[in-house]
C-alpha cells in the first residue's frame, strides 16, 4: 500500500501511539505540501488573470452569465484541471493502493495519496481565497477557509477517512460538471443534474452510514456533520 510510514498498513488496528504518529505525519504533509500547492496554483491563477487583463476581449476575460458560478473564464481553469486530472488520480492511488487487510472506508490508513489529495485541496482553497478575494463573496471565502480546515482535520481523525475522501471526490466531480456547463463544454441541464446528484446522494449515504458506523471521534464527527 501507499503509506506515510512503514507500520501504517495495519493502521485501523494499530496501537494508539502508531495511529497518532500516522495522523501527525499526514497532518504535516497536508500543511507543508498544501503551501507548495498554494504557491504553484496561485502563480498559475495570477498568470491567467494577467493574461485576461491583457486581452480584455479574449476568452479568458469573458464573464459567464446565467450559469452556476458566473465568474470570468480564467477563474475556472485551475479548479477544472485539478478536478479533472489531479484529484481523480490521487483518489485512485489511495483506493487501489489501500491495505485490503485493514479498514479503509471507515478506517484511517495513513496513505501518501490521501495526504496529497488533502494537501491539494488545502492549497487550492487557500490560494483561491487570496488570489480571487475581490471576486469571491464572503460566503465563498468562508467556504474556502472551512474546506481548507476540514482537509487538515481529516488527517486527525481515527476513522471515516476513506469514506469522506470518496464523498469529497464525488462532490468535486459535481462541481466540475457545473463548471464545464458554465464554460459551454457541457449542456447546462445535464450539468445541473450531475451537480444535484453529487450533492444529494453523498449527503444521504453519509447520513445513513452515520447510524450504521458512527464517527469514532470529534474530528471525523465534525466533518460528517459539516
Amino acid at each position: 500500500s501507499i503509506c506515510a510510514s512503514d507500520h501504517c498498513s495495519g493502521l485501523a488496528m494499530a496501537p494508539e501511539g502508531a495511529l497518532a504518529e500516522g495522523e501527525q505525519e499526514l497532518g504535516t504533509q497536508v500543511l507543508c505540501h498544501g503551501l507548495v500547492w498554494a504557491l504553484l496554483l496561485g502563480s498559475v491563477n495570477l498568470a491567467l488573470s494577467r493574461a485576461a487583463k491583457g486581452r480584455p476581449k479574449g476568452w479568458l476575460a469573458r464573464r459567464v452569465s446565467g450559469g452556476f458560478f458566473n465568474m470570468p473564464a480564467h477563474m475556472y481553469v485551475v479548479a477544472s484541471c485539478g478536478q479533472t486530472f489531479i484529484q481523480p488520480a490521487l483518489w485512485s492511488l489511495a483506493f487501489f493502493g489501500r491495505d485490503s487487510g485493514a479498514a479503509w472506508w471507515f478506517g484511517a490508513q495513513a496513505q501518501w495519496a490521501v495526504g496529497e489529495f488533502l494537501a491539494h485541496s488545502f492549497g487550492y482553497f487557500m490560494q483561491d481565497a487570496l488570489v480571487h478575494m475581490a471576486e469571491n463573496s464572503p460566503l465563498v471565502l468562508l467556504h474556502h477557509v472551512a474546506s481548507a480546515f476540514a482537509a487538515w482535520l481529516l488527517t486527525q481523525g481515527s476513522g471515516w477517512r476513506g469514506f469522506l475522501l470518496t464523498v469529497a471526490q464525488a462532490m468535486e466531480l459535481g462541481s466540475l460538471a457545473a463548471e464545464l456547463g458554465d464554460l459551454g463544454f457541457l449542456p447546462r441541464r445535464p450539468a445541473a443534474l450531475a451537480l444535484l446528484a453529487t450533492s444529494v446522494a453523498p449527503a444521504a449515504v453519509t447520513l445513513g452510514s452515520a447510524f450504521l458506523s458512527p464517527p469514532p471521534d470529534l474530528a471525523s464527527g465534525f466533518i460528517v456533520l459539516a
